[in-house]
């Protein structure tokens, strides 16, 4: 059955499956990710705008929290990565498992993570972060239109 931005699994126990932007079921971490209220955010690279959700997490809120952040972009692969002013440890999101589209927050660095292709720690296509990350939203529509802003020496988060 599906249910918001989920499908409700046949355990009965309130999982959610998630779904990659293509629809395909992604079991596994940040199952429960998509229950409760998400909320849309505009992320500015440069002169690119794209739209994202943050998800009903204790570290998102936190981000939620501070908007509208602006900060300096960095890149490592098809990573943009910026220090935000939100200080939060490792949580039950936190992986190195993550997707095209997902957006993390990297406490070692204080900083959000935005992954939109590999990084030069993969081995493939799909993007390996430094070290675990939260996982707290993700890019709405095709995540890899971010590559147009590399370069780009300001980033902005503000609700959309």
């Amino acid at each position: 059955m599906r249910s918001g931005n989920g499908l409700r699994s046949s355990s009965g126990r309130g999982d959610y499956l998630r779904l990659d932007r293509y629809g395909t079921q992604s079991p596994g971490r940040g199952d429960r990710l998509m229950e409760g209220k998400l909320t849309r955010i505009k992320i500015t690279i440069g002169d690119l705008t794209v739209e994202a959700e943050l998800f009903e997490t204790e570290c998102a809120r936190a981000i939620i929290g501070k908007l509208p952040i602006e900060s300096t972009p960095q890149e490592w692969g098809d990573e943009f990565y910026f220090t935000i002013p939100v200080k939060m440890g490792l949580d039950e999101t936190a992986t190195t498992d993550v997707n095209v589209g997902d957006i993390g927050y990297w406490p070692p660095g204080r900083a959000m993570a935005i992954f939109f292709g590999p990084t030069p720690a993969s081995s493939g296509e799909k993007p390996v972060p430094a070290s675990k990350v939260n996982i707290v939203g993700r890019i709405l529509g095709n995540p890899k239109i971010l590559r147009k802003a590399k370069g780009a020496s300001r980033v902005r988060l503000e609700r959309a």
